[in-house]
């Protein structure tokens, strides 16, 4: 039985006297049953038992191993009992005439499974971080996006600075001819920021990318007390606020 939200491999002897299941300890295995059936077996391997599995007899379907209560369900309900086989194998074994009782009702596998796209990831998923600063302008994102290819008409600029802020989620865009003027444009919004509305920027955030590591804003931050802070390569998810806006403007473009 297939049971994707399962966080533990022990069974309580507990639990299943509760829910009407027998144990029965045969020296050195533990036979569970309810009735006149036996459900499983545990044999004594150093100080847990360990269940056997069982045994399919060979004149028993193969298919009726994986069967519930029903034999007849959905394609996404075999999909699941046959270890999440793809789409289009489950409908080859249904057109088949090899295999007896797989009952279908619905034929076209819908929506995504979440198990098979946990099971193919290289890598784990972001933790989802909902933490927001608590005054505006002390926490910015900034990300470049270009070069853009081709140039717009009315525009000779070739990339975009995007600066996210973390309390507000307000945007801002600034079109760039060069990635040399990302320091200059930080320095001058820093300025406006303060003069404007008499807030002072606390943190930085940003990628590993030149147009943000250099002397000029490294140093320029330094003598604010601006916390710089980069990703981790790779890792894009950690300059997520940016990382969004910068695909939404692509999108609106």
């Amino acid at each position: 039985m297939h049971i994707p939200e399962a966080e533990g491999k022990i069974l309580s002897l507990k639990i299943l006297a509760q829910k009407g299941f027998q144990s029965h300890i045969l020296a050195d295995r533990i036979r569970i049953s309810k009735g006149n059936t036996t459900y499983a077996e545990a044999l004594l391997g150093k100080e847990l038992y360990k269940v056997e599995m069982k045994v399919v007899q060979s004149q028993e379907s193969v298919l009726a191993a994986v069967k519930r209560d029903c034999a007849t369900a959905d394609l996404y309900t075999w999909h699941w009992r046959l270890g999440h086989l793809g789409d289009s194998m489950l409908k080859r074994l249904v057109r088949s005439t090899s295999f007896k009782g797989m009952d279908v009702t619905k034929s076209h596998l819908k929506g995504i499974c979440r198990n098979c796209v946990m099971g193919k990831m290289d890598k784990r998923p972001f933790e989802i971080r909902m933490e927001h600063d608590s005054r505006v302008f002390r926490t910015l994102h900034a990300d470049l996006m270009g070069p853009v290819t081709p140039e717009a008409r009315w525009s000779p600029a070739k990339f975009s600075l995007l600066i996210h802020d973390n309390n507000s989620s307000f945007g801002l865009t600034f079109n760039l001819t060069h990635k040399d003027q990302t320091a200059k444009i930080i320095i001058r919004l820093d300025k406006v920021i303060e003069n404007k509305f008499q807030m002072r920027v606390h943190t930085l955030k940003m990628d590993n990318g030149g147009e943000f590591i250099n002397n000029e804003l490294q140093t320029y931050c330094q003598e604010r007390g601006i916390t710089s802070s980069t990703s981790i390569a790779y890792n894009l998810e950690l300059n997520g606020c940016a990382e969004r806006r910068n695909r939404t403007h692509i999108e609106g473009v």
